[in-house]
């Protein structure tokens, strides 16, 4: 009989802290400076060592809880995973989400392991060269040399495998006979730092009886650390162009809204002129609903020859100050979103630069075939890249032929407004016609009004056909130069 003595030592308390909810799982990070606390709430809490709080992160639905956590190596990164089967990699400085993985299945085990080489040795690129797109393309923030896995266990029986926590580079689904017709759950995840090895814990229980029982897997992963180089250049082009898509969808967004801007400035603006068009009761927005199917060249359309329309038969509605105005308007909100154009324009070539890279890669199909790279889909990517940066180009140049449509536009409207506001105005001519009648009625009841009445009739009928002379020659260039400024 062996009997092994063991020296009785006690643990003790040194701190009592007290939190509001109750806690389901804790976790130090790997510099024992800090502490992630998840609570019955769906609530993730980081506290210092001193027990100040940090941060809190809230439950992302109802009813959804913290299924697990994991911290990066090297402590700066903590994964959280839920129960409605989001993975989210948060900062430890400030709770940003910097990315986001579903797994469509309820998350039960994480773990986060750096490779350690077995010899001790550093990493190396060996037959590959370092990744130089920084040099001409926007830098991101690097990633670590040696490569990291995040290992996700489900309530299914499923393992999912990220490369630096990103990148999905495998999933294991489990098929051995003993466990086949019976419900699986991941208790546990760990994959060793040489990654050659990873352990499961599983809990299997009887859909009849109910009766629970444990098992401990071994699996061999011998592909993932004989093609770890391959993997942590795959990770960190993964990186790039999902750091390059946010960017782009962030572009886009800003370039639809800059847009409704400019169209819910210019209905303001024109609005009451052309509430007073003909009949003076259909509005823009009323043209709006009547056809859902008119275009946006169609509404711009309506919105200048009304308008203009109505700024000519009314020019003493509309100052010369207001059109200047309303021109640097315009040409301001062009400019605006010709600048989004061009950032669109450099984030589609960084993307297409990438996917290049990636189609090189899947060539070599001994070395990144057997991880997952085809040519077939990443020519396809490529090919729609290009057409994506092409379109972004034609829209550029369309903006640009606008905006000196415009221009020209403006600055033959305003020569218009001038040469307008030199004719007598209505007041005036009625005034005049108004002396005329008087003058007439005076002459046929014997008066002595004839000279004035002959002033009369020549001054109104000549200021008349002048007036409708130029009128007739404005409206006719009013409508060819809208037109072209439109087009």
């Amino acid at each position: 009989e062996l009997v092994i003595k063991m020296e009785q030592s006690t643990f003790r308390q040194t701190e009592d802290r007290h939190v509001s909810v109750e806690v389901t799982s804790m976790l130090w990070s790997p510099k024992m400076d800090l502490i992630a606390l998840a609570n019955l709430q769906g609530e993730v809490v980081l506290h210092r060592l001193s027990w100040q709080k940090v941060w809190t992160i809230p439950a992302p639905a109802d009813n959804v809880t913290v299924g697990s956590m994991a911290w990066r190596p090297d402590g700066r990164i903590l994964a959280v995973g839920y129960t409605h089967g989001k993975v989210c990699l948060c900062h430890i400085e400030n709770a940003d989400v910097l990315h986001e993985v579903n797994i469509h299945e309820e998350v039960t085990s994480m773990s986060w392991v750096s490779q350690v080489f077995p010899d001790g040795s550093s990493w190396s690129p060996r037959a590959y060269p370092e990744d130089t797109s920084d040099h001409y393309l926007p830098k991101l923030e690097p990633l670590n040399k040696r490569l990291n896995l995040l290992v996700v266990g489900s309530a299914v029986g499923n393992v999912y495998l990220f490369a630096y926590g990103i990148f999905p580079c495998g999933s294991i689904i489990l098929m051995h006979p003993s466990i086949q017709d019976k419900r699986s759950r991941v208790n546990s995840a760990m994959i060793s730092q040489d990654l050659y090895t990873l352990w499961l814990i599983l809990e299997v229980t009887e859909d009849d009886s109910g009766d629970c029982g444990y098992y401990l897997a071994s699996m061999d992963t011998t592909l993932l650390a004989s093609r770890h180089q391959e993997l942590r250049l795959l990770a960190l082009k993964y990186a790039e162009l999902s750091s390059l898509l946010e960017y782009l969808n962030s572009t886009i967004q800003q370039m639809t809204e800059a847009w409704e801007d400019i169209l819910m400035e210019m209905d303001d603006k024109l609005l009451k002129f052309a509430e007073e068009k003909k009949h003076g009761k259909r509005t823009l927005n009323d043209d709006d609903d009547d056809d859902d199917d008119v275009g946006q060249t169609e509404i711009i359309e309506t919105v200048f020859l009304q308008s203009v329309t109505l700024l000519v038969t009314n020019p003493h509605m509309f100052s010369i100050k207001g059109l200047k105005k309303l021109g640097l308007s315009i040409e301001s909100s062009y400019l605006s979103i010709q600048k989004l154009v061009v950032r669109l324009q450099n984030v589609g070539v960084s993307i297409m630069n990438h996917l290049r890279d990636l189609y090189g890669m899947s060539m070599w199909y001994d070395r990144f075939g057997v991880v997952g790279l085809t040519s077939k889909s990443l020519h396809e990517a490529v090919m729609a890249s290009c057409t994506f940066v092409m379109k972004a180009s034609e829209l550029h140049q369309v903006i640009d032929r606008s905006i000196k449509s415009l221009k020209a536009f403006f600055r033959w409207l305003y020569v218009e407004f001038l040469q307008l506001d030199a004719l007598p105005n209505a007041n005036h001519s009625e005034s005049v016609v108004g002396a005329f009648t008087c003058h007439q009625h005076e002459g046929q009841s014997g008066g002595t009004g004839n000279g004035h009445a002959q002033n009369g009739v020549f001054y109104v009928p000549a200021a008349q056909e002048l007036v409708q002379r130029h009128w007739q020659q404005s409206h006719s260039n009013v409508f060819t130069c809208a037109r072209k400024a439109i087009c």
